[in-house]
Formats: structure tokens, sequence, C-alpha cells
């Protein structure tokens, strides 16, 4: 059965990531200075470099791959979706993206690094509950997971 927690938004950030900037650097510092305990994000803009990964349940590892855009280009960010959890080791940092490479390639994952250009536009929105905060106890699983990556050749 699906585990859930009722709660509704709190504080909400407009976000403008300026170039050369990571996405999970800003992020996590965001959550740590404002002290968020559980948030969703979502967002668009462009990057200049992108690490996306594919998990594969059977042998717990995430296979990247490095996503880099025509000369003279930008990668789009068509979508940017996710959430930050607070757990006892800091802030965990999940996201997903839909990128745009070139006029008819495109690729979609987890996004384990991405480099901004010339920007990006994302909202942060805090969750609350009556309860406490929902991710530590929807999203325990989050609380002491290590990630394994391999280069998918």
């Amino acid at each position: 059965m699906a585990r859930r927690l009722p709660s509704s938004p709190g504080r909400v950030y407009a976000v403008k990531i300026d170039e050369g900037e990571d996405v999970h650097s800003v992020l996590s510092s965001l959550a740590e200075a404002e002290d968020l305990g559980f948030a969703m994000v979502t967002g668009i803009g462009g990057m200049a470099e992108a690490t996306v990964a594919f998990y594969s349940p059977p042998e717990a590892t995430y296979y990247t791959v490095d996503v880099k855009p025509p000369e003279g280009r930008v990668i789009e960010v068509a979508a940017m979706t996710g959430n930050i959890v607070k757990t006892s080791q800091g802030y965990s940092v999940h996201i997903h993206v839909a990128l745009g490479v070139s006029p008819g390639k495109s690729i979609s994952g987890h996004l384990v690094k991405g480099v901004v250009k010339p920007f990006m536009e994302v909202f942060v929105v805090e969750l609350v509950s009556g309860q406490g905060t929902p991710g530590t106890s929807v999203f325990d699983h989050r609380e002491g997971f290590k990630a394994s990556y391999k280069r998918l050749e």
C-alpha cells in the first residue's frame, strides 16, 4: 500500500540559477540556508552539460550518460521535476529531467549533474503537515541511500 501523509504548501521560492552553477549545489544550498525539511522542485532553462542516469534494479546501479550539445548551442531543459528531502546525512536532492539536445534528439532520466547555461528558472515549494515533515516519514528509503554509478558504454 502506498504511504501518504497529508501536506500543504509552505514557503515558495522562485530561484534563478546562473550560468556555470551546478543545479544540485544551488538547490542543496537553498535547502540548508532555509532549513527546508521537504520540498518539491520544478524548472526549465538551459545547460552547458549534463550527466543523466538510468537505474537498473537488479544491479542496484545507475548507468550514466554524459550529455553535451552541438557546438554553439545549449541543452534545452524542457522539464525538470523532483524533490528535496532532509536526511540525517544532509539534503538529498532527487531530480529527473527531459532534455532537448538538438532538433529531433532528446534524452530523459535522473539528473546526476547539470551545469547551467545561460540560466534556469526553478520553483521550490516547501511541503508541510500538522504531523511534522512529510519527507522523513513517507520517503524514509532515502535515509542512508548510497547510489552506485557506472558509465554506460
